[in-house]
């Protein structure tokens, strides 16, 4: 049977990977939305350099939405534990 610490940073890190693939699928989703916009109607062409650099924020973005969760989950532990 798994440990109590093990589940626990089991959870931590699905709650971690979660927060990050939200964050992610959400700019994605504004990507697409963007390439779909009236400004590519008439001519479809696209800078590569633009798509890389939304997809280069967006990584960003994940990473901070899961260090976010880290940090949430690092504070409640401290409080648990009483703020050592």
């Amino acid at each position: 049977m798994p440990k109590p610490n093990h589940i626990s940073r089991l959870t931590q890190e699905l709650a971690e990977t979660k927060a990050e693939l939200s964050t992610l699928h959400q700019h994605l989703i504004h990507l697409v939305i963007y390439l779909t916009s009236d400004k590519f109607y008439q001519d479809p062409t696209v800078q590569v350099r633009d798509v890389l650099n939304r997809l280069t924020e967006a990584r960003a973005e994940g990473w901070k939405a899961r260090m976010e969760q880290e940090r949430l989950h690092a504070e409640m532990y401290r409080q648990q534990n009483g703020g050592q």
